[in-house]
């Protein structure tokens, strides 16, 4: 029996047509702007009568986002960004 995976661009891997036995989503979450949306985007792409998500994600959860040589909690980077924008 052979075995083959594929590695995907991050930002096309949900647009494509095809379904995955498996998609693992390590570690993410808390770094993804729309965590919500990533599950669901995972949820799409594989396959309806066996798919299997592995998803790991730290505890307690506390989303940040990297930005430039900063990282920031979520909330915070999402008031500056405001601030920013205007």
């Amino acid at each position: 029996m052979r075995y083959f995976y594929s590695v995907l661009d991050e930002n096309d891997w949900s647009d494509t047509n095809n379904k995955f036995d498996v998609v693992t989503c390590l570690n993410v979450l808390d770094r993804c702007e729309k965590p919500l949306t990533l599950l669901q985007d995972i949820k799409k792409v594989l396959k309806h009568d066996n798919g299997i998500a592995v998803v790991a994600f730290v505890i307690p959860y506390a989303p940040f986002v990297e930005f430039g040589k900063h990282i920031l909690r979520y909330d915070i980077f999402k008031n500056s960004q405001s601030r920013i924008d205007s």
